[in-house]
């Protein structure tokens, strides 16, 4: 791991922001024009995408699947992971095959041709600030993981800024509660340090990077429980701390 110079910085920021701007016109187009794209055309978009962004900064995570999770079984998941750095999103697409959405704030949708790309990917805007929206918002993320999506979502809400694991929201976990969906925890260790202290300015490269992979957690084992939305989150929150060992 290494602080990349001022001149290095630069051109990986310009790498970055220009692939990125190039893949949302190729998605707007896409959209626009009468061909008919395949939810898989859009995966392999999004999976390109974050592969290039990686590979700017030189980090190649290494992911632990002890349980050999399936993602493709068809069955509806809800990915849940901490969340500490910007890169946390091209971590999570290298990490995880097919189709996942995050939930993600609605402020992003008035980013000229980003919002409207992650709109047209099927990705899941939350108004974190009004509360029965929020409700709305998080029954359309339900609905989308009925459709075969695997919905990522950050039980934290934002991002870290120490590295250390913050109080979870219940919303993430009330869909599942909901829907018997398994909760897939997933624990990503090292991204803080790409973007020290998050800032775009303090970028390091070949930042080594684990992501683990824990056993689904079903949410129907702690139904009936005096405790057990705690518990249930607890159990969570015990396998996506950055520090995790408990897989």
């Amino acid at each position: 791991m290494k602080k990349a110079t001022i001149p290095g910085m630069i051109f990986t920021h310009i790498l970055s922001g220009t692939r990125t701007l190039r893949e949302c016109l190729k998605v707007i187009m896409l959209s626009a024009s009468s061909r008919a794209v395949t939810r898989e055309q859009w995966d392999h978009i999004i999976h390109s995408w974050g592969d290039h962004l990686l590979r700017y900064i030189g980090c190649d995570p290494v992911v632990e699947n002890p349980e050999n999770v399936s993602f493709d079984s068809g069955e509806p998941l809800i990915l849940m992971s901490n969340h500490t750095s910007l890169y946390d999103i091209p971590i999570i697409f290298r990490a995880v095959p097919g189709p996942v959405r995050m939930v993600t704030k609605k402020e992003l949708r008035g980013i000229p041709f980003f919002g409207k790309t992650l709109e047209i990917l099927e990705f899941i805007y939350i108004d974190r600030k009004n509360r029965s929206q929020a409700i709305q918002d998080l029954e359309r993320a339900r609905e989308k993981m009925q459709s075969g999506i695997l919905v990522w979502i950050s039980p934290e809400g934002t991002r870290s800024k120490t590295g250390r694991l913050q109080p979870l929201k219940k919303g993430g976990f009330k869909i599942a509660q909901q829907t018997g969906a398994r909760i897939v925890p997933i624990s990503i260790q090292g991204a803080d340090q790409i973007l020290k202290d998050n800032s775009l300015f303090n970028l390091h490269m070949n930042v080594p990077v684990r992501v683990k992979i824990g056993k689904p957690i079903d949410p129907n084992d702690y139904v009936g429980r005096e405790n057990g939305e705690r518990e249930f989150m607890d159990a969570i929150a015990k396998k996506i701390a950055p520090d995790s060992t408990d897989l």
